[in-house]
């Protein structure tokens, strides 16, 4: 069952201006103004999300919540502008009550994994000896809250024509991050606020400053920046971006050059490392589909970044290797790479492959979205300079155990399969939406590789991008499995 959406849709301005006021709204949020200004600031923000679900352009609301949540500011209780996403959609499903029943683009094996993993969650949460009760109720509810939130945005219907705003709104974003990493680097906006975020009184290593645009994050940062990569050279490769728009075309070469700027802006070695392998397997993958035509202004763009920065000296490459020069290279082997010994990791892993084998990793203690309890449950302190164990893998055992780990992990490998599985199927066919499933594969397999030294989970705002991520992933298979016979219109 789908709702008939409106023909009508939001245009690429109004989600822009709509996702600006949202912002502005989400930072009279914080705890630092009167409650007064919450209230409102809240209210206003549910009724934004509101319109253009009584608009019936859900695949607006959909982007704009994604792009909130690309913000650290208000998160620790869920995110607020989760929360009032999921307001906003239950007082939609009192207003339409048919939007309840519509089906969603999970498969009956994810949504299983998901109240599986809420299971785990309460499980978990019983079991934990450490956190106050009150803290704990907290923690089940926004975990539960989180999860409903992922199934209601699962049911949204994205079309080919979504995903082309969709990544339009992400040009605009690209920018605005770029900008930010550099004010990170140079410091030309003379004042720092939430929406344009500046590190203070952090302490690099080697001194190589590091930019982590508006995650406050530089790992995450260049995770995502690795992920738009991956999602947007097929097409541009390919050729098929072009067939949509010459504009459109030229937009994703934006992104890409964007990306690749955050990359070096990060100087994250992990996913610089990546990079390369992303761009040969997407080559093999659409070897046979490549246009010279619509690769040179993308070599023409890589090219003019590298000649400009030789020049401007605004990303220094050298910065890698003065990151990498403790690692052994030459001979680096599996097992200093499961240690993190190589990684800069090796102490934290030590204490966590401790950690399960003291506990046995058959229960956890609990996903926990406040910074104190969240560390507690993987150091049992609060204090100290780590977080987690910066591996999704460790972390997910110690939150929810193996079984729910294994929950955790199967959302995003079932989905993977499926999409290689219908990429094999229509690979032939020259389309704009096969060659974005494609970008999607590759986003997922690569950003399961990088999460074994880093975790999407740390943070509630940045769970729920991954998590869009994989619901456009899922709604892109479905409508290719569906609509094998008319790929490719936009």
């Amino acid at each position: 069952m789908y709702l008939k959406t409106t023909s009508n849709k939001e245009s690429l301005y109004v989600i822009c201006i709509k996702l600006i006021i949202v912002l502005l709204l989400g930072n009279f949020c914080l705890a630092q103004f009167p409650f007064a200004v919450n209230l409102c600031s809240f209210v206003g923000i549910v009724i934004i999300f509101f319109s253009s679900l009584k608009r019936l352009d859900f695949p607006s609301f959909l982007i704009q919540l994604f792009f909130c949540n690309h913000f650290v500011f208000g998160n620790e209780k869920g995110g607020v502008f989760n929360l009032a996403a999921l307001l906003a959609l239950i007082m939609y499903s009192v207003y339409d009550q048919r939007f309840i029943m519509l089906k969603s683009s999970f498969s009956k094996a994810n949504l299983s994994f998901l109240f599986l993993l809420v299971v785990c969650q309460l499980l978990s949460l019983v079991a934990n000896q450490s956190a106050s009760f009150d803290a704990k109720v907290s923690a089940f509810f926004i975990f539960l809250s989180l999860v409903v939130l992922i199934l209601f945005l699962s049911k949204i219907k994205i079309e080919n024509s979504d995903y082309v705003r969709f990544i339009e709104v992400q040009f605009f974003f690209s920018i605005y991050l770029l900008v930010v990493s550099l004010n990170q680097k140079f410091e030309f906006i003379p004042f720092n606020s939430q929406l344009i975020p500046k590190f203070t009184d952090v302490e690099f290593e080697f001194n190589v400053f590091r930019s982590s645009g508006t995650f406050l994050n530089f790992e995450a940062y260049a995770e995502y920046s690795l992920s738009m990569i991956a999602l947007l050279l097929p097409g541009v490769f390919s050729g098929s971006f072009k067939k949509v728009s010459l504009k459109f075309y030229l937009v994703c070469v934006t992104i890409i050059v964007i990306s690749i700027s955050g990359i070096f802006l990060s100087v994250t070695r992990s996913s610089f490392l990546l990079l390369p392998l992303v761009l040969v397997f997407i080559l093999y993958k659409v070897r046979k589909r490549v246009k010279v035509k619509a690769v040179v202004p993308f070599i023409t763009a890589v090219i003019f970044f590298f000649v400009v920065n030789s020049y401007v000296q605004i990303f220094d490459i050298s910065a890698f290797a003065e990151r990498s020069s403790k690692m052994n290279l030459s001979s680096l082997s599996i097992t200093d790479i499961a240690s993190g010994s190589e990684m800069n990791r090796g102490s934290i892993f030590a204490y966590a492959f401790k950690r399960i084998e003291q506990n046995g990793g058959y229960i956890g203690e609990g996903y926990f979205t406040t910074v104190d309890d969240y560390k507690s449950v993987h150091f049992h302190r609060a204090i100290g300079p780590f977080a987690d164990y910066h591996n999704l893998y460790l972390s997910s055992i110690v939150i929810w155990g193996y079984l729910g780990a294994f929950f955790l992990v199967s959302l995003f490998v079932l989905p993977l399969y499926k999409g290689f599985v219908s990429f094999s199927k229509t690979s032939k066919n020259k389309s704009y939406d096969v060659d974005l499933l494609l970008g999607f594969n590759v986003l997922f397999v690569f950003f399961l590789i990088n999460q074994y030294k880093i975790q999407f989970v740390r943070e509630s705002n940045y769970l729920m991008v991954v998590m869009i991520f994989l619901v456009l992933y899922c709604s892109i298979i479905k409508n290719i499995e569906s609509n094998s016979g008319s790929l490719g219109h936009v």
